[in-house]
């Protein structure tokens, strides 16, 4: 349990600490203030609110989720917190095996309606790779996403946003300057962030950040972490979700779109939002 908004203004606090033990939960966490919540706890149980089966039955639950992770022993042979050996095992052979595994069951073609994939070095060398997103991940997946794709060949430039000094590019240039548009959208959850979506440099219009091109290059959207992008971008007829930005994942997606393995993952939530218009 803890004090946040749908909690705490249920109720006088007096109040819900007693009767949130009373109604089934064991243990209070993130107290605004250990020894008030102590006194609260002590006039509920005091007033009856909180009755004695249910505080013995919280204790025993306590405990014996102690017991069950060993704590009293590791307590006693003071091994509660691992000593450096133990990191030794971070980033053994099985575990980046298991993660590379992982990458590869969970990546899901969301639609490939136009049929790119897979992409190659003679039909896309040349690529727009637009990172979507300010997280401070962005370096370091657009590092990863261009060192991938160079070492297979291809060319990549890396959007850089327009303004008055450069001009923008019309139809014709840009149809000569590249043969595929890649956005890999590195939007994370956060904290308190109330929404996921996405938020273009437009330019007045006239950038290429927004997809005004779909219809002119082969254009390609990647999501590493919200899976609901597709409702944002319907006009991109090849849509991937990866649900992590880890490196194993990124690494993993490239092989994927160059055809090294099928995307054999099984999307865990409706990508298209109920909007029939998304699949196509």
């Amino acid at each position: 349990m803890t004090p946040m908004v749908g909690f705490t203004a249920a109720m006088e606090r007096k109040k819900s600490i007693p009767y949130a033990i009373e109604c089934g939960c064991d243990m209070i966490l993130f107290n605004k203030n250990l020894d008030e919540d102590y006194e609260y706890m002590m006039m509920g149980y005091q007033d009856g609110i909180l009755s004695d089966r249910r505080l013995q039955e919280a204790v025993m639950r306590i405990l014996a989720a102690k017991a069950s992770l060993k704590l009293h022993l590791k307590k006693k042979d003071n091994t509660l917190v691992p000593k450096q050996d133990a990191l030794k095992i971070l980033n053994c052979e099985e575990h980046v095996s298991w993660a590379y595994d992982l990458a590869s069951e969970a990546i899901t073609l969301v639609k490939d309606t136009q049929k790119l994939l897979p992409i190659t070095v003679e039909s896309h060398k040349r690529i727009l790779l637009e990172i979507l997103g300010d997280c401070k991940s962005k370096e370091r997946v657009a590092n990863t996403m261009i060192c991938g794709l160079v070492n297979r060949g291809f060319d990549v430039t890396l959007y850089a946003k327009e303004d008055f000094s450069k001009g923008v590019d019309d139809v014709e240039t840009f149809r000569q300057k590249y043969d595929l548009v890649l956005y890999i959208a590195n939007i994370e959850n956060e904290s308190n962030k109330t929404t996921n979506r996405i938020n273009w440099y437009t330019f007045f219009g006239q950038g290429n950040n927004v997809p005004w091109f779909v219809k002119e290059v082969p254009t390609m959207f990647v999501s590493l972490a919200n899976p609901y992008h597709l409702l944002d971008v319907p006009m991109i007829q090849t849509y991937i979700n990866c649900y992590s930005n880890n490196q194993y994942v990124i690494e993993t997606l490239i092989k994927k779109i160059c055809g090294d393995s099928l995307m054999t993952g099984i999307s865990p939530v409706d990508p298209f939002c109920g909007r029939e218009e998304l699949e196509y």
